[in-house]
């Protein structure tokens, strides 16, 4: 039987756009911190969270460390949710991502 792995590659954002302005805004009007306070923690942890210094866990327990009014499940479902995938990707095979069959 031959076992298809999926290996999907994501260089920047082209398949999907990560942290939408709109997600901090709503992070922001929902549980009383700035946007420019959530905006500068985006740009501390980003490097670190893309390059994989740090991990998924530890991004989401700094937030909630620096911004203790914050729900982390509410943050965290709407992050998945806010999520968009490239137009390339939606309407077509985007040629970033392929399926690769192991042997």
């Amino acid at each position: 039987m031959i076992k298809k792995i999926d290996l999907v590659l994501d260089i920047a954002g082209v398949i999907a756009s990560n942290f939408s302005p709109i997600y901090w805004e709503d992070l922001s009007s929902k549980f009383e911190v700035t946007y420019e306070e959530l905006i500068k923690f985006r740009k501390e942890v980003r490097d670190e969270l893309w390059t994989g210094k740090i991990t998924e866990q530890e991004f989401w327990e700094r937030l909630i460390e620096r911004f203790p009014t914050i729900d982390g499940s509410y943050a965290k479902k709407n992050y998945y949710l806010s999520l968009n995938p490239c137009l390339r990707l939606k309407n077509s095979y985007c040629g970033v991502c392929m399926q690769i069959s192991t042997y």
